[in-house]
């Protein structure tokens, strides 16, 4: 009769009080007249009940609960208490959606009027060891940090184990990942295929960024098959086929030598990193988009040198700061390139290079 009557309302994510619909229980079971011939309708009720509500919600039927009532859901504060953690940290949770809710009640407290399936929080396998962060996985695993994260969206590192912060990680978990990593290839010795090649020559030869690694791990790991063998321990000495997507034998592509990485461009040009950043974010320089995000083409530095020469170059050839040689050309009106980006990058025009310095000659024998 109670489901017929009520459960199709109780199926809502919010539902009423258990006072509302078994009010009239606690009702007859206070009437001093009628005595206990209605407990075992307050059973049942109470069986009923906690199917949709948490026991507490159901203190009004307390004393006829029967002791082997397994109840369906548990308020936060309870599961909070079971997987020792904060109710203000699983609140987030379920705010996120991860996990099955309902509200219920008129608690003034918005948290409280929340609760969650009893079988899901038993479920969950806690993690004996402190959390993890990103940087410590990075370096537990011996990989990159975005990697890490890349590894961890495509559910590669696997999320078993429930910890107390939830965007920290389970030691459990980096251990089983770490071991998957280490398991690949195991009992294979080196390949004598001539189509194979290491991962190592592969990332030295291609300059492969994280999200490239992460893609590569992921792929080795859904498809061991695809190793061919092993010189050594490590990651980085499996083999794979050069005609895997991921890899490029050295002598596949003939325009190796036109494109370069950042740190190879900085010493081309004489200047820094950043500096080398900042060109290619505005256009100074190409990069290549397809391969790592750094890869600077090298006849775009050809022309870059033939029109621009970076201020530090003059400075360092002259043996003065370059703020002395900033002075010294808005001075005469010589023009100046300020490229913007986190660092100050000033360029001077290749023709105007010979007037500065003549300017800054003319100037030691002003003073002298």
């Amino acid at each position: 009769m109670l489901e017929n009557r009520y459960g199709e309302e109780l199926e809502h994510t919010h539902i009423p009080a258990a006072s509302k619909i078994l009010g009239w229980a606690t009702k007859a079971l206070n009437d001093e007249s009628t005595g206990n011939e209605l407990t075992f309708l307050a059973v049942e009720a109470a069986r009923f009940g906690a199917r949709y509500w948490p026991v507490p919600y159901l203190r009004m039927l307390r004393n006829h609960l029967p002791e082997d009532l397994a109840p369906r859901w548990m308020l936060v504060s309870e599961a909070a208490s079971v997987l020792k953690m904060s109710s203000v940290t699983l609140g987030k949770l379920v705010a996120e959606g991860g996990i099955e809710s309902r509200t219920c009640g008129s608690i003034s407290s918005a948290i409280e009027r929340i609760s969650i399936r009893t079988d899901w929080v038993y479920a969950q396998v806690l993690s004996d060891h402190p959390v993890v962060g990103i940087r410590n996985a990075a370096q537990i695993l011996r990989l990159p940090s975005g990697t890490v994260k890349l590894l961890r969206q495509s559910g590669h590192l696997p999320s078993k184990h429930l910890t107390n912060k939830p965007r920290f990680m389970a030691m459990e978990d980096i251990v089983e990942l770490q071991q998957g990593i280490a398991a690949l290839g195991k009992g294979l010795n080196e390949s004598s295929d001539p189509n194979a090649i290491t991962i190592r020559a592969i990332r030295d030869h291609y300059k492969f960024g994280h999200e490239e690694l992460a893609r590569l791990i992921s792929s080795l790991l859904d498809c061991p098959e695809q190793i061919l063998g092993r010189q050594g321990a490590g990651f980085d000495d499996l083999q794979i086929s050069n005609q895997h997507k991921f890899a490029y034998a050295p002598g596949v592509r003939s325009d190796r030598e036109q494109w370069v990485s950042q740190d190879h461009a900085a010493k081309r040009l004489g200047c820094s990193t950043p500096m080398v950043q900042a060109l290619l974010d505005n256009g100074f320089i190409a990069r290549r988009r397809e391969m790592a995000k750094g890869t600077v083409c090298t006849e775009s530095l050809k022309s870059f040198s033939h029109c621009y020469t970076p201020l530090t170059v003059i400075s360092k050839e002259l043996g003065v700061y370059s703020r002395t040689l900033t002075s010294l050309a808005r001075k005469h009106a010589i023009p100046l390139i300020v490229v913007p980006g986190a660092t100050k990058a000033t360029l001077v025009p290749r023709k105007q290079v010979s007037r500065l310095m003549k300017q800054y000659a003319a100037s030691l024998e002003a003073h002298a």
